[in-house]
């Protein structure tokens, strides 16, 4: 993948709607209502414009470390061994998050219901003092 594509209105749609789904990521979408939801009792006027400010920050964010990479990665080429290290990190956090939600559902009562604790929850729940 030497070249760059010739056609950049394919190239700039394909960005486009890549960047649209991982706005709807889950973690994005928490992040936003979490400040909406502290901003709405203080800031109420903030708070309205909590996503448009979120994702301009985040993609000015994501553009300069884009740009940064571009720029520095011009004549380094990675070792093999860092697409290992890297597939076998991913395979580490994601058997310790299926060991996490099977402990989880083992400690779940007869109810059904499993309530989060610990991390999760204070990553996942808005904090409205």
């Amino acid at each position: 993948m030497n070249e760059l594509p010739t056609h950049w209105l394919s190239l700039i749609a394909v960005v486009f709607l890549l960047g649209l789904k991982h706005g709807l990521d889950p973690d994005h979408l928490a992040a936003i209502d979490g400040l909406a939801r502290f901003n709405a009792q203080r800031r109420p006027r903030l708070s309205r414009w909590t996503g448009l400010l979120f994702s301009a920050g985040h993609g000015l964010v994501v553009t300069s470390v884009a740009i940064l990479v571009a720029t520095v990665a011009t004549e380094w080429h990675p070792p093999q061994w860092l697409e290992h290290a890297g597939a076998w990190t991913s395979i580490a956090f994601l058997a310790l998050l299926g060991v996490a939600n099977l402990s989880a559902v083992a400690r779940t009562g007869s109810c059904g219901c499993s309530a989060w604790h610990g991390g999760r929850a204070r990553l996942s729940t808005p904090n409205l003092r």
